[in-house]
């Protein structure tokens, strides 16, 4: 594999390849100035890829030797054979004419460069360490060796034009970057948020980049369970090759930037780590049912029914969201604590049985006069595993 290859050598030959690989082509009309800067890119990437594929044949050099490009190709001729002394002698001459005398190489002899170049080390990467120089690309930089995985498996799923499997194997791919980071309680995979947006920034992160992406992945929480909002954005009319490829894109020069982010200390949201509860503060307090809650699809209200009666002290447990509910009755917008003339409990577990089960669609509902609220732990491997200080 190449990730096998040793660091020191990796890096140079990824990030030159990358250098060609995003140079694009010019004609032989091209302006020759745009030619002098792709004589430029292609001397630098060359020189980047072949001494570091010096370092397989067993030369050394000495700290205070001088070695460059023409060095570099010299000593691959004479030990492994490579072709293309004669390109890249001709391009070291156009490289120090135009630096050190401004003369400007010719576009009809210059401007496929990079083409030539790429050609001529990707036959000096398989005789040197038996890899093309296309199966060494950026994701070999993925530190995280699941999410370099599950990146590459992208790729081959996109070959195969699975493209809702591409998009949720890029949203795990994600999902396991960001454990690794100061972002993972920030950034929430499939929700482009504006604050995520900004953190990111402190790393070079493209806000607009970033949330353009977040709009084409599904939502994938901390226990990588997926989920497809297909009345927004998750439908397959946003998965057509172009929007693939830029979620691709995106995501790998996101994660290279991200995943050596200095600590931060990170705000962890109150219902990753506690969940409510509700304490009835006297005996015949009214349960409320819904199915599926006050989030039903296309606008239909909810089914309310009556539960059940909690008596003094019996408690609700789950994620609650006080709300102030309007007329007519299922209508209600989320508000503070202080204002609620009604509590939506969520995921609810309780310690009576009603007349009705309580799915996982389902939530309860009680009038904020009739309980005290207060939390507790969720005692589970994950929590215990980050938050060892609440044990």
């Amino acid at each position: 594999m190449a990730r096998n290859l040793p660091s020191e050598m990796l890096y140079r030959i990824v990030v030159g390849n990358n250098l060609l690989s995003t140079a694009g082509t010019t004609s032989p009309n091209a302006d020759p100035l745009v030619v002098a800067q792709t004589v430029l890119l292609a001397h630098d990437a060359s020189e980047l890829i072949l001494a570091a594929l010096v370092s397989t044949t067993g030369i050394t050099y000495r700290a205070k030797d001088k070695k460059f490009l023409i060095n570099y190709v010299e000593d691959l001729e004479d030990k492994k054979n490579i072709e293309g002394k004669i390109f890249f002698n001709e391009l070291n001459d156009a490289r120090v004419a135009f630096k050190h005398s401004g003369i400007l190489p010719t576009s009809l002899q210059f401007h496929d460069c990079i083409d030539k170049a790429k050609g001529y080390l990707n036959k000096a990467c398989v005789k040197c360490i038996g890899k093309s120089l296309d199966e060494i690309d950026l994701t070999m930089l993925i530190e995280n060796t699941e999410a370099r995985k599950l990146y590459e498996q992208s790729k081959q799923l996109c070959k195969e034009k699975k493209m809702q499997q591409v998009l949720e194997t890029l949203g795990l791919c994600f999902r396991r970057v960001l454990d690794d980071t100061p972002y993972q309680y920030i950034v929430e995979i499939g929700i482009p948020e504006s604050e995520a947006a900004l953190h990111l920034l402190g790393c070079g992160v493209d806000p607009s980049s970033f949330l353009s992406m977040q709009k084409l992945l599904p939502e994938i929480n901390s226990l990588g369970e997926i989920k497809w909002n297909f009345r927004a954005t998750g439908h397959p009319g946003n998965w057509s090759q172009d929007n693939i490829d830029y979620c691709m894109k995106t995501l790998l020069k996101i994660i290279l930037q991200i995943q050596h982010a200095m600590f931060t200390a990170p705000a962890v949201p109150f219902n990753l780590i506690f969940e409510d509860v509700l304490i009835a503060n006297r005996n015949g307090v009214s349960v409320y049912i819904e199915d599926g809650g006050a989030y039903a699809m296309l606008g239909t209200k909810p089914d309310r029914r009556y539960f059940g009666e909690l008596n003094n002290e019996q408690k609700i447990y789950g994620q609650l969201t006080p709300a102030m509910e309007i007329p007519p009755r299922g209508n209600w917008r989320e508000t503070s604590i202080e204002f609620a003339n009604i509590l939506i409990v969520h995921n609810p577990k309780i310690e009576i049985i009603g007349n009705f089960e309580i799915s996982d669609f389902s939530n309860l509902l009680v009038k904020p006069e009739d309980v005290e609220i207060s939390h507790r732990l969720i005692d589970n491997q994950w929590v215990r595993e980050r938050f060892p200080h609440l044990f």
